[in-house]
């Protein structure tokens, strides 16, 4: 049965509301829907609806419903690629997407692979997900000294904005906490 919402999903002719009446339809039980929603599907290495509609760029509605019904934002596929990788290519889609994911308790400072997933999106996207690693680092999210050693070899982009943008807040948070390390001792 989730196969055939996973290719509902991904067939840009079906409608969010319709992909969602059927999900409500087959699994009634919220329990049960959370469990449908979060188990992988047959015969791929460990996707799951979220992931489906993470990686369609007109199923933002959709992966609002998903977790609103209980979907993991911290889900691994079965060789460890975090969901916050999944992308549809489409920048301003997979913003509102990650903002969402974040929302419900993603982990921007997961690893996917054994790497960060701003590194993921750097190395595979370049600069067009520049402003997602900059979401990213807003939410608590780093970047490893190895992860920048690559990054400089492997990507021809121009890193230096966001690694200012880094430096930047890791500097704002450092001063955060000795305000609030001065307030307390008052």
């Amino acid at each position: 049965m989730v196969e055939f919402i996973a290719t509902m999903i991904m067939n840009d002719t079906v409608s969010n509301e319709s992909i969602i009446n059927e999900i409500v339809r087959r699994y009634p039980d919220p329990e049960e829907r959370k469990m449908a929603i979060n188990s992988s599907r047959p015969r791929t290495d460990g996707l799951n609806l979220l992931t489906c509609a993470l990686s369609n760029r007109r199923r933002h509605d959709l992966v609002e419903f998903l977790m609103q019904s209980g979907a993991d934002p911290n889900w691994k596929t079965r060789n460890g690629t975090h969901v916050l990788v999944f992308r549809s290519l489409h920048v301003q889609t997979d913003i509102d997407n990650l903002m969402t994911l974040l929302a419900c308790g993603a982990d921007p400072g997961a690893l996917s692979q054994g790497y960060s997933i701003i590194y993921d999106d750097l190395i595979y996207h370049r600069s067009k997900y520049q402003p997602i690693s900059q979401v990213l680092l807003t939410h608590g999210a780093s970047i490893a000294e190895e992860e920048y050693e690559i990054l400089r070899r492997r990507c021809r982009v121009n890193l230096n904005a966001l690694l200012d943008f880094h430096r930047r807040l890791s500097l704002r948070r450092i001063a955060l906490h000795h305000v609030r390390l001065t307030v307390e001792n008052l």
